[in-house]
């Protein structure tokens, strides 16, 4: 027990640093839970102006509570038929601040957000920040610290204006919103990226070791089968979990196949945990073999980048994530049994 002490003591003086700011910081932060929100169907996507004048924006704007979710539209409209671009929606959430007296440096801190599109920021109609890469490479998974006043002599901003443009069938939203001091907000963003962005994908990577490490026995030892379907299982499963990292920069491979291998990956997790449990079993499992590779076969045939002009992957993805649930529940249920 008295070997247990040190690592007991770190941990906890760990804790107690960041606490101590955290009480501190939340006496004093604003927390914006409430903004103005504003939907404008557009053809297309288009790179966010320079800058924005709110009054030449239309004049509906409705309230909303944040953390809120933005729908999607599955039915398209007729006159989304007829035209060639895809069908987008520019939606426009507007926040507003109180004025401060404070001349430190003051930071907008966004813990989520999530869309198929892009984001921009702005404060008192100047862009101040936009979403790298495109549609799917977008970073929605990684915290936002934005600074509002960097220059010198620039007051925080009145008004807030975040733009984002999503396809009219994909859905999205946004958490709620701090703004504070830099040094006030820095354990917020700190913390969330660790536990959000940072420990997962570390996580992810041990997986996909431990993976590497079961195919170089498998290479020693070819009868065992399950060494080689485990490292599929690590390889499968460090694709899916890749879209919640990049962002930030690009990976040299098509956007469109970007995900596809994310959307596929989730069944070829399936399909490879089905044949391991059965090795593991040995038990014959004829009927369920043949059953989950057509459905593999089938999500990665509908959702090829090829088609897209046929088929609308973001119209058939919930019918495929039922499909995942339906035949992972079978694999679960029956591997269950045979153990």
């Amino acid at each position: 027990m008295l070997k247990q002490w040190p690592g007991i003591v770190l941990l906890t003086t760990s804790l107690l640093t960041l606490c101590i700011p955290a009480v501190a910081a939340t006496e004093s932060a604003l927390h914006v839970t409430s903004a103005q929100l504003l939907n404008i169907p557009s053809q297309g996507f288009s790179a966010p102006p320079q800058r924005v004048d709110e009054q030449l924006l239309p004049d509906n704007w409705t309230t909303v509570t944040l953390p809120h979710a933005l729908t999607r539209q599955l039915l398209p409209t007729s006159a989304e038929h007829e035209n060639a671009k895809t069908p987008t929606i520019e939606t426009w959430y507007r926040l507003q601040l109180p004025a401060s007296t404070s001349e430190s440096q003051q930071q907008l801190y966004i813990p989520r957000w999530k869309t198929d599109g892009n984001l921009a920021i702005y404060a008192d109609g100047q862009l101040i920040y936009m979403s790298h890469s495109g549609v799917y490479w977008n970073g929605w998974n990684i915290p936002l610290s934005i600074s509002l006043n960097a220059t010198a002599d620039t007051p925080r901003p009145r008004v807030i204006l975040l733009r984002i443009q999503r396809p009219s069938d994909s859905g999205g939203g946004i958490s709620s919103i701090w703004v504070q001091d830099s040094s006030s907000l820095n354990w917020r963003y700190r913390l969330r990226h660790l536990l959000q962005v940072q420990l997962p994908y570390t996580s992810s990577v041990v997986f996909l070791a431990v993976g590497l490490f079961s195919f170089f026995v498998w290479c020693t030892s070819r009868h065992e089968h399950s060494y080689l379907l485990f490292f599929f299982i690590s390889t499968a499963s460090f694709i899916r979990t890749l879209h919640y990292y990049v962002g930030e920069t690009e990976l040299p491979i098509p956007e469109s196949w970007f995900s596809w291998l994310t959307i596929n990956a989730l069944f070829w997790m399936v399909l490879v945990t089905h044949f391991f449990l059965r090795s593991l079993h040995h038990r014959p499992t004829g009927w369920l073999s043949v059953f989950v590779t057509l459905v593999t076969l089938l999500a990665g045939v509908l959702t090829l980048p090829l088609l897209s002009g046929l088929l609308n992957a973001y119209a058939l993805s919930p019918l495929i994530y039922c499909a995942l649930i339906i035949t992972g529940s079978i694999v679960a249920g029956v591997g269950a049994y045979q153990s």
